[in-house]
């Protein structure tokens, strides 16, 4: 059967959940499965034939700690959760696809951020720690984040570590937001594979057997997609379901609808993302721009169970803000379309003998110099954040001995960028 356009061969890929631990340089792996899809918005847009295996690896950046040590598992499924069959979006793998690993159990990190949720959190525990002894062939660890409760938050958190040696605390000198929490429990966290949900139960803990059988099957990033939500009120609905769809429509990479933080991320997607040193942080978009390939559970999202949501008007619309400024350059584009509607008025008016209103030629002008500056500082800002110019995904070196004669000598590129393993003779990935 012919591969689709984009697909990559069982030469070219490595594998996604083999990283190599080095003390001075961070390795970012980057996986390749790119399936076929009649419904690619579930797929993060996507559309390889096959699973692939990558290893990236930043060159230039702050050392971090090597992770902890981790043998690579080859696991089996794991059953199926009570959900239907049709709830899982996503045309399957390849029946080539392999599995995360080959040899001893797997370890789940699941990063969950609390604030002021003394009354929910047994309860979370409890359904999240009875979920995950049922995995076959996996560890887990719990990552709670504290972040700067009021209440006794940090005292329950304490009663669950004593007791479970799986459980690892974080705790922060005040409320930093939801987006800080998660992004500290990435960086705390060491498994294969890290789970984000948060603390209120409104995102079920029985699903997360679904997310982790589609990272089984080789999916980088296995996202949670409500289709319902259950116990909050129509103008919150109603705005949850404008924002996803205008971020959708002006972001320069997609962005999942109805889709929140809860998730999966493989190591690879967790090494590059906690290491972005992006201060005002939307990981969503962050995810979303690394382009990793994207299979999507569905699921409906219940009410809390116990205590209030701390997430109000103020907060929504500065997640919205934030949101759109991080993965849309539309905004900075706005004043040259006004300039370019103003202008055009009194162009069409003075052809036409319809005098334009008084002022438009002073403004679209106006308009069209503000444009211009802004377009300058959305060039700065695009370089203060930092982001990696480019993401390598695989490289397939010439075996020339031109070639290996100066890359033996040459020195490495002065740009800092993310590189994956190289492939030898034998069609093998090679450390970089």
């Amino acid at each position: 059967m012919p591969s689709p356009r984009g697909a990559v061969s069982s030469r070219e890929t490595a594998h996604p959940h083999h990283l190599g631990d080095h003390p001075s340089r961070t390795a970012v792996t980057a996986s390749l499965p790119h399936p076929v899809s009649d419904r690619p918005e579930h797929l993060g847009r996507c559309a390889s034939a096959r699973p692939g295996r990558g290893r990236l690896r930043r060159l230039r950046g702050p050392a971090r700690a090597a992770p902890r040590a981790r043998t690579p598992c080859r696991p089996r499924l794991p059953p199926a959760c009570p959900m239907a069959p049709e709830a899982v979006k996503g045309t399957a793998m390849p029946e080539s696809s392999t599995t995360p690993g080959t040899g001893s159990r797997s370890l789940i990190s699941v990063v969950v951020p609390c604030f002021n949720e003394q009354d929910v959190l047994p309860s979370t525990y409890e359904r999240l720690t009875a979920v995950l002894g049922h995995l076959p062939d996996c560890e887990h660890e719990l990552v709670l984040v504290d972040d700067g409760s009021t209440d006794r938050t940090w005292d329950v958190l304490r009663e669950l570590a004593a007791h479970d040696p799986r459980v690892h605390l974080v705790r922060f000198s005040r409320n930093f937001g939801h987006q800080c929490g998660l992004l500290a429990g990435l960086r705390e966290a060491v498994g294969d594979a890290v789970i984000m949900i948060d603390a209120d139960l409104q995102d079920p803990p029985e699903i997360v057997p679904e997310l982790v059988g589609r990272w089984r099957q080789g999916w980088p990033v296995v996202s949670a997609k409500r289709t319902c939500r259950q116990g909050e009120s129509w103008s919150k609905r109603g705005s949850a379901y404008v924002f996803y769809r205008l971020l959708d429509m002006l972001a320069d990479q997609p962005v999942a609808r109805d889709t929140g933080d809860f998730r999966l991320l493989d190591r690879s997607v967790v090494d590059l993302v906690a290491t972005l040193p992006e201060r005002r942080l939307f990981l969503r978009g962050q995810i979303s721009w690394a382009g990793f390939p994207e299979a999507t559970v569905e699921y409906v999202r219940r009410a809390r169970p116990a205590g209030t949501s701390k997430y109000g008007v103020r907060r929504q619309l500065s997640l919205a803000h934030r949101a759109l400024m991080s993965c849309s350059a539309f905004p900075a584009r706005l004043p040259v379309l006004a300039a370019g509607a103003a202008l055009g008025a009194a162009v069409t008016g003075s052809l036409t003998g319809h005098k334009a209103p008084q002022g438009t030629w002073a403004l679209g002008v106006q308009l069209l110099c503000l444009g211009v500056l802004a377009d300058y500082a959305l060039q700065e800002y695009d370089q203060t954040r930092g982001r990696p110019s480019y993401l390598v995904r695989q490289s397939v070196p010439g075996r020339s001995a031109a070639r290996a004669a100066r890359t033996a000598t040459r020195a490495e590129p002065a740009p800092a960028r993310v590189v994956s393993g190289q492939e030898g003779p034998d069609g093998r990935a090679a450390a970089s």
